[in-house]
């Protein structure tokens, strides 16, 4: 898939945790599409999802949400580098903020990723 989000993140104890949430509306441009989501540190996947969608007007250019949260101990107290990498199942097509006619909501429909980093 394609890296669409980064991120980096310094632990300074090798207990802490670190949760990463993700979340985007895309746009599926056939009726019935799987996209994926993955979450990764550095260039190791640490999690990701998969939905499928059907569209109900048996048209194009449907909005869905994209979530994913993970959470993890890299281990360590250093700098690491998270990212989310999407992209669709065979050869369909996605778009996020917005579809193939134009941008949603001017552009301000966003894809976004928190980080935090927690205390055990």
């Amino acid at each position: 898939g394609a890296e669409i989000l980064s991120v980096s993140v310094t632990t300074t104890t090798a207990t802490q945790r670190v949760r990463l949430t993700f979340i985007g509306q895309m746009a599926y441009v056939t009726t019935v599409t799987t996209f994926c989501a993955a979450a990764f540190r550095d260039t190791t996947c640490i999690d990701a999802t998969a939905i499928r969608f059907t569209g109900d007007t048996g048209s194009n250019n449907g909005l869905a949400p994209l979530i994913l949260q993970v959470e993890e101990a890299p281990g360590s107290a250093t700098t690491f580098t998270y990212s989310i990498r999407v992209g669709p199942g065979s050869a369909y097509t996605m778009r996020f903020n917005g579809t193939s006619a134009a941008r949603y909501f001017g552009g301000s429909s966003r894809a976004s990723v928190v980080i935090e980093v927690i205390e055990p």
